[in-house]
């Protein structure tokens, strides 16, 4: 399933990056071409920094989580926190981020 998600991600891409060459060959003037480089520019900084930004936020939201854990634990000393489906989805997230 895995795989499927990375092809499907790849068919995406190449189909968004032959328009984008599409686009720019019809281009006509200077002018035009440097609008649409810098606007282009800024579209790509714009997706990067939400993207890394979300993945802070799923990092800091499980960090949370751990010392809401530790809350609980220090109020009811029975409570035992089991994480182990979130911490293996933690994991793919630091990997996939490390990978970019």
């Amino acid at each position: 399933m895995i795989a499927l998600g990375y092809i499907w991600k790849f068919a995406v891409n190449v189909v968004i990056l032959c328009i984008v060459g599409w686009a720019l060959d019809k281009l006509q003037g200077r002018t035009e071409t440097l609008i649409v480089a810098v606007l282009g520019m800024i579209y790509v900084t714009i997706r990067t920094t939400q993207g890394f930004q979300s993945l802070a936020m799923v990092e800091l939201a499980l960090h949370q989580q751990d010392q809401i854990d530790a809350i609980r634990t220090w109020i009811d000393g029975t409570f035992h926190a089991d994480r182990s489906e979130e911490l293996v989805d933690h994991r793919a997230l630091i990997f996939t981020k490390h990978t970019l």
